[in-house]
This record gives C-alpha cells, sequence and structure tokens, in this order.
C-alpha cells in the first residue's frame, strides 16, 4: 500500500481516503483501520445501496445520492473530531477534491492510501466496466502532483 500525507496542523482526528478498482481491497482495508482501532468511523459510497436488511442494490441513477450521503457522513464525523476512512474508488482528483476540500476546511490532516490488491470484487462488476475503471483512474504519482499543484502542500511527502 502506498499513502501519501499532507499535513497543515496537527489534530486528534484525520481523514484516511482510501482508493483503488473494485476488488483492490480498499474496503477490507477500511474494515479492518477500524476494527484494529486504528480510525473511529468508515464510509464509503456503497453503503447507500445497502437495505435495511441487508441487501446490496445498486442502482446507478442513485450514485450522487450515494456519493452525496458518504460525503456528508464524512464531514459529520469530522467535526465530531473521529478518526475517519473513505473508501471509494476515487479514480480521478476530481473525485477525491470534495473530501480534501471538507478536510482542509475544518483543518484536519488527511492520508491517501491507495489498495492495489487483486481480489474477486464482492459487487460482481462485470469485466469490461472494470477494464474501463482501470483505464480511467489516474496514476497514483500523477494524482499526487495534481494534488500537490493545486493544493500547495509543501510537506506533501511519500510515507
Amino acid at each position: 500500500m502506498l499513502y501519501y500525507i499532507c499535513r497543515s496542523v496537527l489534530l486528534k482526528n484525520q481523514l484516511i481516503i482510501v482508493r483503488g478498482t473494485p476488488g483492490s481491497g480498499k474496503s477490507t482495508l477500511a474494515r479492518r483501520m477500524l476494527r484494529e482501532g486504528l480510525v473511529d468511523a468508515h464510509y464509503e459510497a456503497d453503503m447507500f445501496h445497502i437495505d435495511p436488511k441487508g441487501s446490496y442494490n445498486f442502482k446507478v441513477e442513485n450514485s450522487h445520492l450515494a456519493h452525496k450521503w458518504c460525503k456528508d457522513m464524512v464531514k459529520k464525523a469530522l467535526e465530531k473530531g473521529l478518526r475517519v476512512a473513505v473508501s471509494n474508488t476515487f479514480l480521478v482528483f476530481g473525485q477525491i477534491k470534495p473530501y480534501i476540500e471538507v478536510a482542509n476546511e475544518l483543518k484536519v490532516n488527511w492520508k491517501i492510501i491507495q489498495a492495489e490488491g487483486n481480489f474477486q470484487n464482492v459487487h460482481n462488476v462485470p469485466s469490461d466496466v472494470l477494464d474501463r475503471m482501470s483505464k480511467a483512474m489516474v496514476p497514483y504519482g500523477k494524482l499526487i502532483q495534481q494534488i500537490k499543484k493545486v493544493y500547495r502542500c509543501d510537506k506533501l511527502k511519500e510515507a
């Protein structure tokens, strides 16, 4: 796993952004961090699609609502001073940017972790969609360059 960190101020709460394609292990990693007490809360847009009985009912037309819900939950948890992991595909900078902005607004440290495993994706994403997502994913180094350019994180470093 690779990650970078931007430290603006040192606070107890922090945001850990876990990115990767379906089946890369991002949800598993975030759940493990929660289980081991490294974070206090974990959110991902896929949670929005789970019904009260625990069944996953993805509907593409609800994707924007799922991502809004996820960002709102992350913000509420950070406002409470919690350490939060958010795991989504985050293929491009524009998908991570709202979370970085929330963290910066709240003066919360944030890290980006790239999940690079090769496991069976639990939502049965078709192989042609996985291929498109893999091709669309901005390489990690390029993503970090984009972040450095926009946020001028002089302390952004490989850890």
